[in-house]
């Protein structure tokens, strides 16, 4: 229930912004002492795996996104040049949980859009976003790779909220900001449905990365990296290269300096 309600979160944000209209001791690239890593995890585990919100300073950035993730950090992390950079800081939605900030860079590379079969050129891209407390438990029912059948029951999942018959606030927020716009749930319901089946690859591109906070996931469809340390959790989208073991590789080099600044 929770992937997917995440899953209506984020096609509800797409239809608001659019007016609806290696070696085994090693990871990515990052050296990991996998003694060390299994023994972390199941100190976490043994802890409390349905403890949240324990990281304040991180749940601290919610109203400031921009001081988490700062200029400083993407330059230090690509070397790129900001006078190529914009800042676009999105508060689309009331809730910050909803928030991010995107640093944007004119690198004029070449590559193909995910909806389009033709190359152009493209911006890159590191964004923070949807940081809010979550439990070691939610993360990994969320970060993992469902089966078909659990994706056939999202799926059902998914239009049941649009319809009201399933009630979840997060999504029910979204769409009441639609409503307010004058986006019916016929369109809304629509516009979801269309996604679906791009969040069914999504769903299935989650590997874990070892090493990283108290727990991490790279989704290599999405270019995502999601992180949670001491029940609070963030999103980093990184695409600055057509290789997505490249992105990979700089959003756990940035998820390292953001998590320097609450240890």
């Amino acid at each position: 229930m929770k992937k997917y309600a995440s899953i209506l979160s984020f096609a509800c944000l797409v239809a608001l912004d659019s007016g609806c209209g290696g070696d085994s001791g090693s990871s990515g690239g990052v050296d990991v002492d996998l003694e060390d890593a299994i023994a972390e995890a199941e100190g976490r585990r043994a802890a409390d795996p349905d403890a949240m919100g324990g990281n304040t300073c991180l749940l601290g950035y919610t109203t400031k996104y921009d001081e988490l993730l700062t200029e400083t950090i993407v330059t230090a992390v690509t070397g790129f040049n900001t006078k190529v950079m914009e800042v676009d800081y999105s508060k689309v939605l009331k809730n910050p949980t909803y928030h991010s900030v995107a640093y944007e860079f004119e690198n004029k590379r070449i590559g193909k859009h995910p909806a389009m079969d033709f190359e152009l050129e493209l911006k890159d891209v590191i964004k923070l976003g949807s940081i809010k407390e979550m439990s070691l438990t939610q993360f990994e029912q969320i970060y993992s790779v469902p089966t078909d059948e659990q994706i056939a029951l999202g799926d059902q999942t998914i239009d049941d909220v649009v319809d009201g018959k399933i009630q979840h606030a997060e999504a029910s927020e979204k769409i009441a900001e639609l409503e307010k716009q004058g986006v019916d749930k016929e369109t809304t319901k629509s516009a979801t449905g269309m996604m679906k089946e791009a969040f069914a690859n999504v769903s299935k591109s989650y590997t874990d990365v070892e090493g990283l906070g108290d727990a991490a996931a790279w989704n290599s469809f999405a270019n995502t990296l999601n992180v949670l340390q001491d029940g609070v959790q963030f999103e980093l989208y990184v695409m600055v290269s057509n290789d997505s073991e490249e992105n990979k590789k700089t959003a756990i080099a940035v998820a390292e300096k953001v998590l320097e600044a609450c240890k």
